[in-house]
C-alpha cells in the first residue's frame, strides 16, 4: 500500500530530501579526512591518533566528551558531516580537538554556561582558517548567521565587534560585561532547557554536553591524560618541525601547558579514599533499632583496605625507591595500608602493614626483573582482604592480566608505561608539589 499518495508536494520533497540525507550519511567515510590531517595538519593528527572516534546519531552534529573510564571520545554524526564541504570537515575536526587541547572539557562550568559556550567557540574559531569553518560558525569580527526569529538579537552585532585571537576567559568577561547580550544568551539557554548542547543554538555547530561532569579528583586524572596527549603531540611536532597551520600564540601556550604537573598526591589519597570497605561491630553507644537498650546497637566502620605493591626490580633505582618510601610516609598520615615488595614474584615473607602515622625506614628485598602479573595475581587471590591495588613502579614491563580490584599505577620520574591502560596513572616528579 502506497502511504505517500496523500502527501503534499512539499511533504514529498521533504521526504525525498531526508532519504538522500540518510543515503549520503550511510556512504560517508570519515577516514580519508584523518589521513588528510596527517599530511597537512600533523599536530592535530597527532592529537587525533590518541583519542577514540565514535560514529553516533545521539547528537545532531559533533562533540567531544569523556567516558566513565576517563577516555576522551570524539562523537560525530554522519548526516551532519556528509553535508559539509570537504575543507569544513577538516575545520570541524580541528575545532573539536582544540576543545581538548585547551582543556575546555575539564574546566569547571561557568555560571552562565551558554555564554561560556560562545566564549570557547570565539577563542577556538579564531585559530582555524576561515575557509575551513561552516558558514554558521561564530567567528570574532564577523557577523554570524542567525536562525529565523533572531533578526533583532544584539548577539550578532556584538560578535562582529569582537577582536580575534583572545582567550576563552577574555571573551567570557566581554560577553558578561554586556548586559543586553548576556541576558539574551541566558534566555537562549533557558529556551534550550538549560542544556549544554549548543549545537542548535545561533552560530554554533557542535555539542558541549557532558563537559565538567567529573568530580575534582577525576578532573585531575583527566587533566593528567590530556597533558600526556598534548606533550607527545607537541614534542612530535617540534622534533619534525611540522605544526601545520597552528598559530604561534597557541604553540607558546601549549609549551607552557605541558610544563605543569598533575597534583598526584591528591589523586593517590583520593584513590585510597574511594576504595572503601565497611565492617559492623556491636556498641552500647548506639541504640538497637529493634530491642532498644536491651541489646547493643551496630556501628559501621568504613576504612580503605589498600594493598601497595612496591616494584623493587633492578630497573628501579635507589633514589626512586626512596622517593616512593617518602610518599608512602606522607600517605600513611591519612590511612593504613599493606605493603608487599615484588620483582618477578611477590615477596610474601617480608610484607608488612603500614599503620597511620608510623615511620618505616626504606628497605629493599628484591633486585630481579619485573612482572606485573605477580602482584596482580596476589591481589586477585586475596581479593577478600583488599579493596584496591596501588602499584609503585617504573612501568618497564608488559601489560598484566586484569585485576579484580580497583588498580592504579604510580610511576617514578622520567618513565612511562609500556602499555596503554584506562586505569589511573600518576606520574611523579623530582620536584616538590
Amino acid at each position: 500500500m502506497d502511504t505517500t499518495s496523500n502527501l503534499t508536494k512539499e511533504e514529498l520533497r521533504e521526504l525525498d530530501r531526508q532519504k538522500r540525507l540518510h543515503e549520503d550519511a550511510q556512504n560517508f567515510d570519515i577516514r580519508p579526512f584523518f589521513t588528510q590531517l596527517m599530511d597537512q595538519d600533523p599536530f592535530y593528527a597527532s592529537i587525533s591518533r590518541r583519542i577514540r572516534k565514535v560514529r553516533s546519531s545521539a547528537l545532531p552534529t559533533a562533540g567531544v566528551t569523556i567516558d566513565k573510564n576517563h577516555q576522551i571520545i570524539l562523537l560525530w554524526n554522519p548526516i551532519f558531516f556528509s553535508q559539509l564541504e570537504k575543507q569544513c570537515v577538516r575545520g570541524v575536526l580541528k575545532h573539536e580537538y582544540l576543545h581538548i587541547i585547551l582543556e575546555h572539557i575539564v574546566l569547571r562550568k561557568k555560571d552562565e554556561h551558554m555564554v561560556w559556550n560562545y566564549a570557547t567557540d570565539c577563542a577556538i574559531n579564531s585559530m582555524i582558517p576561515r575557509n575551513q569553518l561552516p558558514d554558521c560558525a561564530i567567528i570574532p569580527g564577523e557577523r554570524p548567521e542567525l536562525p529565523e526569529g533572531m533578526d533583532e538579537s544584539p548577539i550578532a552585532d556584538f560578535i562582529e565587534s569582537l577582536p580575534p585571537r583572545k582567550s576563552s576567559d577574555w571573551y567570557y568577561e566581554k560577553f558578561m560585561s554586556n548586559k543586553e547580550v548576556s541576558e539574551e544568551l541566558a534566555k537562549l539557554a533557558q529556551e534550550s532547557g538549560d542544556s549544554d548542547d549548543a549545537s542548535n543554538s545561533a552560530g554554533q555547530f557542535d555539542s558541549h554536553d557532558g563537559w565538567s561532569n567529573s568530580s575534582g579528583v577525576e578532573r585531575e586524572i583527566i587533566k593528567g591524560k590530556l597533558k600526556d596527549i598534548i606533550k607527545e603531540a607537541v614534542n612530535e611536532a617540534d622534533r619534525r618541525s611540522r605544526w601545520g597551520d597552528v598559530p604561534v600564540e597557541l604553540k607558546d601556550e601549549l609549551r607552557k601547558l605541558i610544563s605543569t604537573q598533575v597534583n598526584w598526591r591528591q589523586v593517590v589519597r583520593s584513590f585510597c579514599g574511594m576504595a572503601q570497605s565497611s565492617e559492623r561491630r556491636n556498641t552500647r553507644l548506639r541504640r538497637n533499632r529493634k530491642y532498644g537498650i536491651i541489646h547493643p546497637g551496630k556501628r559501621r566502620d568504613r576504612r580503605a583496605r589498600i594493598l601497595v605493591a612496591f616494584d623493587q626490580s633492578g630497573s628501579v633505582t635507589n633514589s626512586d625507591a626512596e622517593l616512593f618510601f617518602g610518599e608512602l610516609t606522607s600517605l600513611s598520615k591519612h590511612i593504613d595500608f599493606t605493603v608487599v615488595h615484588f620483582d618477578t614474584c611477590v615477596d610474601e615473607e617480608n610484607m608488612y602493614g603500614w599503620r597511620r602515622g608510623q615511620i618505616i625506614q626504606p628497605s629493599r628485598t628484591r633486585w630481579g626483573g619485573t612482572d606485573f602479573n605477580a602482584p596482580t595475581r596476589y591481589a586477585n587471590e586475596n581479593k577478600s582482604n583488599y579493596d584496591a591495588l596501588l602499584i609503585l613502579t617504573d612501568g618497564q614491563a608488559p601489560k598484566p592480566i586484569p585485576c579484580y580490584l580497583k588498580r592504579a599505577w604510580v610511576i617514578c620520574p622520567g618513565n612511562t608505561m609500556y602499555f596503554d591502560t584506562n586505569e589511573m596513572i600518576i606520574k611523579l616528579t623530582n620536584e616538590s608539589n
